[in-house]
């Protein structure tokens, strides 16, 4: 799945707020996708013309429901939706997000699920670099988040 329309269908999220540009694979632990919506002037995260760093966990959350949305997918009946509960271990290597050129990689790990929750890893690179990365908790699915 490369269509970004494709790929925003399955997110709790509506343009200008799906943040996703491109799947490049997945399993049913773990996912990883492209983004260059960091670059975009109008980014609707952005303040005072700037992308902070810290808006990289919310990448990572999509990469989450997206990953939650295609594990439901392959299990009918799953719950393909969820809250976000907590974010642990935040690491962050850059202050802006928008002075990173390159498409940004979100990597995200299932570590651990139980019943309708999850805890997942996440690694978000830019050029081959760290920018961000953590541990999401999210209730109430198989993973991902959403503010509904």
């Amino acid at each position: 799945m490369t269509d970004r329309n494709e790929l925003c269908a399955l997110l709790p999220h509506a343009a200008p707020m799906c943040l996703l540009d491109a799947l490049v694979s997945w399993d049913p632990e773990s996912l990883v996708c492209t983004a260059v919506s960091h670059g975009d002037p109008h980014h609707p995260l952005r303040r005072n013309g700037r992308l902070a760093a810290v808006h990289a966990i919310e990448y990572a959350c999509q990469a989450t429901a997206l990953h939650a949305a295609l594990a439901a997918r392959a299990a009918p009946g799953a719950a393909q939706r969820s809250l976000l509960a907590a974010v642990k271990e935040i690491a962050l290597s850059q202050d802006y997000l928008d002075q990173i050129e390159a498409p940004l990689r979100i990597s995200v790990w299932r570590e651990l699920a139980l019943g309708p929750s999850a805890i997942y890893r996440f690694l978000v690179e830019g050029g081959g670099l760290p920018v961000a990365s953590g541990r999401l908790t999210v209730v109430g699915g198989l993973g991902g988040c959403d503010q509904n």
